[in-house]
Order: C-alpha cells, then sequence, then structure tokens
C-alpha cells in the first residue's frame, strides 16, 4: 500500500478552545480519526491565540501527522486588523510549510475561505485543492449585528470567494439547499457527526421528580436564549417553575440576563463546558431546548448538540425549522413556532405532564442518532475530496 503524499491544511479562524462550539468539538472528532490521518502524510492547522483561558484542542489532541499554527491576535485591534493578520500568517505558514500536493480545508464560508483563496493566488504553481466547508449559512449569522446593506454587501464578498474554489461541502441539507438556491452555488452535503460512543444513553431521563431542562449554547440572540429565558418565566408566572429544573451551558453577550434569572433562583448558570465534560452534563439532564433561528437571523445545518443531546436519550425540543426537522420529526422530537414563548413555555409542561409519551419519543430521537456516527463525516470527505481524484 503507498503511503499517502499529500498534506491536509486546515484554516479555522478559532482560538480552538474546547468549550468553544460545535465547529471545535468538530474539529477535535475530525483530527481524532484514524482513517482521516492516515490518508495524509501531514496535517496542519492554522488558527489563531487570543489568550482565553481553558483548555485547547492543540495542548490536548496530539498525534505524530498533526501540527498546530497560530498567530497571536490577543492585542486588542479592530477585526479587520486581526482578519488581516490571520490572512498574511496562512499565506506565509503554508509558503514555509508545505510545498507538495495539499488539500487546504477553508472550516467556515468566510474568513477561511477568503484565507484559502490569498494562499492559493499568492502560490498559483503549486497542486492544491481549495475547499469550502459550510458550517453554518452566513448571512443569517451576521444579520443581527449588521445592516440589510452590510449583509448583501458581505454576502456578495462570500459569494465571489466561494466560487472560486474547488470543492464546497454543507453541513446539512439546508445550508447546501440555502446556497443553492439563494446564491446559486452547489456543494456536496457531509452531514455533521459526533463520536456516539461518548454519549452512553441516559436510562434515567425522565425518571426524577422534577424535569431536567438543558440549553447548550452560546448566549446569543440568534440561538433563541431570550426565547427559553421567557418560557422559563412564563412557567414562573403560572406556578409551573418548580415541576423543572433549568440548567445553561455557555456564555456570551447576554450574560447579564441570564444572570438575571440566575439571582431569582430559576437557572443553574454553568459558564462554558469544556467539550470532554458534555457527556457528564447530558446525563444530568432529561430534555434538551434546540432553539437557533432559521429565519432573518439564525444559523443552519444539522446542530452539534443536538446530535449529542439525542445520542444521551434526551427529548429535544425544538422550533419547527428546517434545522431541525431535517433530522428529527414529529416521533422523535417536540416541535414548536419558532419564536412563540407561550408554546414553548406549553410545550415543556406537555413533558412534565405526559412522561410516557415523552420517553418514547427520546427513545426513537435515540435511535435516529445512530445515523450521525462521526465515521460517516469522515467517509463522505474522503469519498469527495481524495478518492474522486
Amino acid at each position: 500500500m503507498n503511503e499517502p503524499s499529500r498534506t491536509l491544511v486546515i484554516i479555522m479562524y478559532s482560538d480552538l478552545l474546547l468549550h468553544g462550539g460545535g465547529r471545535e468539538s468538530w474539529l477535535a472528532a475530525f483530527l481524532k480519526s484514524e482513517k482521516l490521518r492516515g490518508s495524509y502524510s501531514t496535517i496542519r492547522v492554522f488558527h489563531f491565540t487570543a489568550g482565553a483561558d481553558g483548555p485547547t484542542i492543540d495542548a490536548t489532541v496530539h498525534f505524530p501527522t498533526v501540527s498546530y499554527h497560530a498567530v497571536d491576535l490577543s492585542r486588542p485591534e479592530r477585526t479587520a486588523r486581526k482578519l488581516i493578520k490571520f490572512f498574511r500568517f496562512c499565506m506565509s505558514r503554508y509558503g514555509a510549510l508545505v510545498s507538495g500536493p495539499a488539500d487546504i480545508v477553508a472550516v467556515g464560508s468566510f474568513y477561511e475561505t477568503i484565507a484559502a483563496k490569498l494562499v492559493d493566488w499568492r502560490y498559483p504553481w503549486r497542486e492544491k485543492t481549495i475547499v469550502s466547508w459550510f458550517r453554518s449559512i452566513w448571512d443569517k449569522q451576521i444579520a443581527h449585528f449588521h445592516t440589510p446593506r452590510e449583509v448583501r454587501l458581505i454576502s456578495r464578498i462570500e459569494s465571489f470567494f466561494l466560487r472560486r474554489t474547488d470543492i464546497r461541502l454543507a453541513n446539512g441539507p439546508d445550508t447546501a439547499r440555502y446556497y443553492r438556491e439563494v446564491k446559486g452555488i452547489d456543494s456536496v452535503n457531509v452531514p455533521n457527526g459526533i463520536d456516539l460512543t461518548r454519549f452512553p444513553q441516559n436510562s434515567a431521563v425522565l425518571a426524577g421528580d422534577r424535569v431536567t431542562v438543558l440549553f447548550v449554547g452560546r448566549l446569543s440572540i440568534e440561538k433563541g436564549l431570550r426565547s427559553f429565558l421567557q418560557a422559563i418565566r412564563i412557567l414562573n408566572e403560572r406556578g409551573a417553575a418548580d415541576r423543572f429544573r433549568f440548567v445553561i451551558a455557555g456564555d456570551g453577550p447576554l450574560e447579564e440576563e441570564v444572570q438575571e434569572l440566575v439571582r431569582s433562583g430559576l437557572i443553574d448558570h454553568r459558564g462554558a463546558i469544556d467539550n470532554r465534560s458534555m457527556p457528564a452534563l447530558y446525563a444530568e439532564a432529561d430534555v434538551a431546548v434546540q432553539l437557533t433561528y432559521s429565519k432573518t437571523i439564525g444559523g443552519g445545518g444539522i446542530s452539534h448538540s443536538l446530535l449529542e443531546a439525542m445520542a444521551s436519550g434526551l427529548l429535544n425540543v425544538c422550533w419547527d425549522s428546517t434545522i431541525y426537522r431535517q433530522v428529527l420529526d414529529d416521533g422523535s422530537g417536540v416541535f414548536v413556532e419558532e419564536a412563540q414563548d407561550d408554546q414553548l413555555a406549553r410545550a415543556l409542561l406537555m413533558i412534565a405532564d405526559d412522561r410516557t409519551a415523552a420517553r418514547s419519543r427520546a427513545d426513537k430521537g435515540r435511535h435516529v442518532s445512530t445515523r450521525y456516527d462521526f465515521s460517516v463525516n469522515v467517509d463522505t470527505y474522503l469519498q469527495t475530496v481524495i478518492h474522486q481524484k
């Protein structure tokens, strides 16, 4: 058998904190794949450091053929200056470290894809394949902190660079559909996946006196956090909050709004959780809420936290949107009209009132999760990027 000769360069505009989110959890699992590492002679990850506290992927995931290369962006500067530094770093590191054939995978449709194409244009004579991997829908991610005019401009820039990549991968059918129908950009659907062995089923789901409801994610508007907080207030006003235990794991700009309910004794806020500790967190819970918006603001793709909660045997309460409908159905999850806080509160009460039906849905969700083993993610990537060459 011939030894692999290609280098994999992964570009990710991230500090690689293990509690960073779905992308970071995905990258840790991706690098741990023996099949992936056996397909490349070397894997190099280009990222940044910013002085944040907490364990990182580069400090905890080690293999002989994997190396990490970071630019220091800890100095307070405007985002544009940091991006320029990151782009220059990627070009210089690639020039110094990679001379043979390479696959350059941009883990993100905007910053990372721009960086990958700049590398391509800087070294046009070197053999390489530029891959853009959409982890979400960028237009919706940025809509809540940019004006519509700014979003349109950024969207055009994104499309300009995406059209100049060799291969495009999407993190779910909804993401692939959006880029095809709205932007006219085709991609290959590579569904998200998790290491199912890390998430044993919680056999005690919905067996306690109170229903433990878990929110995992960034404390931000697009993640639907405010709807969850309002549903908790509604339940409290109706004298039903004591039937539940509400746990939030994550950090972000809405921290103070969470702390308001913490001070009221309604929420247990755990802060940002290292991904290595997530199985233990899911083992405490009965229900997980999945509330990323899907319309003007929000995101897309197959949610990492959704898959983890499903695999752990939790019942998932989701917005009734393509983000979640592409994974679950009415028999394996509970769906609520998007942004309807009162409906969300009523759905939680329904679960507390009829635990037999809730357990049945949770069990079916656990069964659905077996379709999303991480090996499928790696196999589809290799089939698309390497085996078709």
